[in-house]
């Protein structure tokens, strides 16, 4: 374990809703502002927090956020017309947009293989909660969540195409804990 406390650092949000390291020196965030909640992307250098400033990002609903590498760069958005995903690829932000069904997504992962995995706030009425998945080629494919579940969290396993989802599942006497693996684990 590295050092024994919390310290603040100080920054220019309000308040942080999601945040993606590189390294300690490569923080990217997104934030609220004295005007606006969750509408500016800071990025923390080891020392200070600058707001990224970029015409693609003005006048946007920023949520959850990933950063896989320097030049690559993922962050659920929205406007007054629509929601999407902004891409930073090598310099350039570009908008992707969702598929035809409902996605609302949140908690972005990598899978591993340049696609992106992210649970969906967006109930199918067919199957219930689902988990999308955005590939390299940009194939958009949706998996439902074993019934009765509803998945909150994702994570990639290093050096795989397998992924951890954690959330609960409804029972008779309440609600459990639940972990679901998908992709070989072991």
């Amino acid at each position: 374990m590295r050092g024994r406390t919390w310290t603040k650092v100080t920054g220019l949000a309000g308040s942080i809703q999601s945040a993606s390291a590189l390294s300690p020196r490569d923080i990217w965030a997104v934030a609220s502002s004295a005007t606006a909640p969750f509408d500016i992307m800071l990025r923390y250098n080891g020392r200070t927090w600058g707001q990224v400033k970029r015409k693609a990002l003005a006048g946007l609903m920023l949520g959850d956020l990933l950063a896989i590498s320097p030049g690559n760069i993922w962050v659920v958005a929205s406007s007054s017309r629509a929601s999407f995903l902004l891409h930073l690829k090598g310099t350039a932000w570009t908008r992707v947009m969702f598929p035809a069904w409902p996605v609302t997504p949140f908690s972005l992962a990598p899978d591993g293989g340049g696609g992106l995995w992210m649970n969906n706030f967006a109930i199918n009425a067919l199957t219930g909660p689902t988990v999308v998945h955005l590939s390299g080629a940009g194939r958009w494919r949706q998996y439902p969540v074993p019934r009765p579940g509803l998945m909150f969290g994702l994570a990639h396993i290093p050096g795989t195409a397998a992924m951890w989802g954690t959330g609960d599942v409804t029972t008779r006497t309440g609600v459990d804990a639940a972990i679901w693996a998908y992709g070989p684990v072991g």
